[in-house]
């Protein structure tokens, strides 16, 4: 039996995708203000799978790095003071091909490097 439904279109498609980024950055951006409040023994944002990340304001005082990012995803600090973290690491970059805007102003200590 075949459905009647019609495929989406590519922009559809793309909307989608481009509607689930920002929602993952809202959401982790969220994640990262409320666990700078509240220090837990990790990482304060941890951003992978593809995810995208604009974080601003202080992230401080983790058991682990302040911030994660890993396997194709972007973070972009606008301000972001990120230090005081544990692990010697306050942002760590892990493979495979993390991305970073801005994170030399950051404060911090960090394996990440941009060109």
């Amino acid at each position: 039996m075949r459905s009647s439904r019609a495929a989406p279109s590519q922009a559809a498609v793309a909307d989608e995708v481009a509607g689930d980024r920002r929602y993952r950055a809202v959401q982790i951006d969220y994640l990262a203000q409320q666990r700078s409040r509240h220090p837990f023994g990790s990482a304060s944002a941890q951003v992978s799978e593809g995810s995208v990340a604009r974080l601003a304001g202080t992230i401080t005082g983790n058991g682990g790095a302040g911030v994660l990012i890993q396997d194709l995803s972007m973070v972009t600090f606008n301000g972001a003071t990120v230090t005081g973290n544990g692990g010697g690491t306050d942002v760590i970059c892990n493979p495979q091909y993390p991305v970073t805007r801005g994170v030399a102003d950051t404060g911090g200590t960090t394996n990440c490097v941009e060109p």
